[in-house]
């Protein structure tokens, strides 16, 4: 696998993690305020990422573009997260879990914003070979 291919995959999998376990709670909490109920909100949160991944393979995507197949996956919760968010209705613990996650899943992409700037160097200046000689004395 290429650099840049995991370098992408990378930070689709930091973006799926930050949606699955910050957002989808109060998305949740969002969802259990309009009156669908606690439990049932757990449950239709719990499933959203399996509805993204459903809604993909019945798109008709070619399996080539499988790097779809996370932002699929993150799509309803972040949708779900943003709503509690922008409405207001997120708790307190999972604002402090949405600030946490966020804090961790920044510091993975600023690691991967570095050696993706570092891959970029090393392709831009190759390695080059100091050759010397040595002749043992010898002159």
């Amino acid at each position: 696998m290429e650099p840049a291919t995991r370098y992408r995959l990378t930070i689709q999998l930091v973006l799926l993690m930050w949606a699955t376990f910050a957002l989808a709670p109060i998305g949740a909490d969002r969802l259990a305020t309009i009156g669908l109920g606690e439990w049932p909100a757990v449950w239709v949160t719990a499933a959203a990422p399996l509805a993204g991944l459903v809604a993909w393979a019945l798109s008709g995507r070619s399996r080539s573009r499988a790097v779809f197949l996370l932002d699929c996956a993150s799509a309803p919760a972040v949708v779900l997260g943003m709503t509690g968010l922008v409405s207001g209705t997120a708790s307190r613990g999972h604002l402090f879990v949405l600030i946490g996650m966020t804090g961790v899943a920044l510091i993975v992409l600023l690691v991967v914003a570095i050696e993706l700037r570092a891959a970029g160097n090393r392709s831009r200046h190759p390695n080059v070979v100091q050759v010397t000689t040595d002749l043992g004395g010898m002159t």
